[in-house]
């Protein structure tokens, strides 16, 4: 589906809002002044304009701290999302003061911009910072607005009143959300900025013109183009920190299944989440062993054959592909070697497993019943916990539990711990193991407190 082309503001675009909204071009050309300059008159007020494009995240010394400070909220994930909301009091100052760094440049410089223009002017004029998020997708509209005010608040004295505006661009590929929030933020209350409602009536103008000329496509400003919003995800030390894209409107009336999400995991079909070995009682393992009478797999006695059944379970260590016993009986796998037209060998036999874990496994996978809405829970079961993060099911992960439980108190086994595993690859996990550990039911828990939705 096409997405809206949204062009970024330039500045020639508020050169128009302002020169609506009464003001003007406080020097035509800048460039042949020695001094610095705010940019622009409006009633009785200069006015500085900061465009910040720059995405905080892209830097790699930033995206250090930010990952040693959230690591210790999710210490144990594969998976780490970047929520200052996750943060106690400390770190979440620690985090916007991280944060700050592109902000906190462009408002230094206004500050020295405002004070040079009011010392050469009459001195009662209010100096204005208009900051413009452009182009910070890490931040939201708030958090934007609060790093700017703690910039100016902490970092200047020359600045009287401060506006946030910026343009957030959302897309599901149906629906399409620009924003165009405008907020005027006093600092001295004493020095009010009287133009701002005659800015922001003109910025609201300004942003019905885009949007009209958008849906109609005759937008002449194809100029740098704004992306929709999306996660923001880096790796450190094998383990991927995201800031999700924040959640648009309500649910969507065209996805009917919840908006779709990314797939760059590359997996389109189930991987192999077993590895099987047939299983069988001393009547079956006699007839087995009479028939292939040259397969080392039987041995030479059903004691020794329960051994090495024991040794070779024991040996399990593969948490994602685990080793799955699986009873089988002669006459069933004669059965379907015929109907096959093949002979009965080792090989078949093991086949023949695999055949019976892949119909017991799709079994429990669509009887697979969701927790929060089950309103009976059984006394022995396989929990699968999965949490799902951001517009990609690639930063998804997920636990898988045995549970039994008990009137006192559950006895909760760990199998997987914390993998980046997506939904439907941990259910078919989870009937693995199920059916390792002669559960009769799969249950599940989907976290969908970050998930695009």
């Amino acid at each position: 589906m096409n997405q809206l082309r949204v062009a970024k503001l330039s500045e020639a675009d508020f050169d128009q809002v302002v020169d609506a909204a009464g003001g003007r071009r406080y020097v035509q050309n800048a460039s042949v002044q020695d001094s610095l300059n705010a940019d622009y008159v409006l009633g009785g007020a200069f006015v500085e304009l900061k465009l910040i494009e720059e995405e905080g995240l892209e830097k790699d010394c930033r995206r250090s701290k930010v990952a040693r400070l959230f690591r210790t909220t999710q210490p144990d994930y594969p998976v780490v999302v970047l929520d200052p909301a996750l943060l106690d009091v400390e770190g979440e100052h620690r985090y916007f003061n991280i944060m700050a760094g592109p902000i906190q440049t462009a408002v230094k410089k206004a500050d020295k911009q405002l004070d040079s223009t009011a010392r050469r002017a009459s001195g009662s004029e209010t100096r204005v910072l208009v900051v413009i998020n452009n182009g910070y997708t890490a931040l939201t509209h708030e958090e934007f607005k609060r790093v700017v005010l703690k910039s100016v608040r902490n970092d200047t004295s020359k600045i009287d009143a401060v506006v946030v505006g910026g343009v957030y661009y959302y897309s599901d590929q149906f629906d399409s959300y620009v924003l165009f929030p405008l907020e005027k933020c006093p600092i001295d209350i004493s020095r009010e900025f009287h133009s701002f409602a005659k800015l922001k009536e003109q910025w609201d103008v300004f942003s019905e013109r885009v949007m009209t000329s958008l849906i109609r496509g005759d937008d002449p400003n194809r100029r740098l183009e704004k992306m929709p919003v999306v996660d923001i995800a880096f790796d450190i030390d094998s383990v991927k920190y995201v800031k999700p894209a924040p959640k648009i409107g309500t649910a969507s009336k065209f996805w009917k299944q919840g908006r779709p999400r990314n797939n760059s995991a590359g997996i389109t079909t189930c991987p192999p989440v077993a590895r099987t070995f047939p299983d069988m009682d001393a009547e079956n393992w006699r007839r087995f062993r009479e028939t292939l009478p040259s397969s080392a797999f039987f041995l030479e006695t059903y004691a020794d054959w329960i051994r090495f059944r024991k040794e070779e379970l024991g040996r399990d260590d593969e948490p994602r592909r685990p080793l799955v016993p699986i009873a089988v009986s002669y006459q069933g796998a004669l059965k379907w070697c015929q109907e096959l037209s093949h002979s009965l060998n080792e090989t078949q036999l093991f086949a023949y497993a695999a055949h019976v874990f892949d119909e017991a496994a799709r079994h429990l996978i669509e009887h697979s019943v969701d927790r929060a809405s089950s309103t009976i829970i059984p006394s022995r079961y396989v929990w699968v916990e999965t949490h799902e993060i951001g517009q990609d099911r690639a930063y998804d992960f997920s636990m898988i539990r045995l549970v039994q439980e008990s009137p006192s108190r559950p006895e909760i086994v760990d199998l997987v711990q914390p993998e980046r595993i997506f939904h439907e690859h941990a259910l078919a996990l989870a009937a693995a193991y199920a059916l390792k550990y002669d559960a009769d039911i799969v249950m599940y828990d989907r976290i969908r407190t970050y998930a695009w939705v």
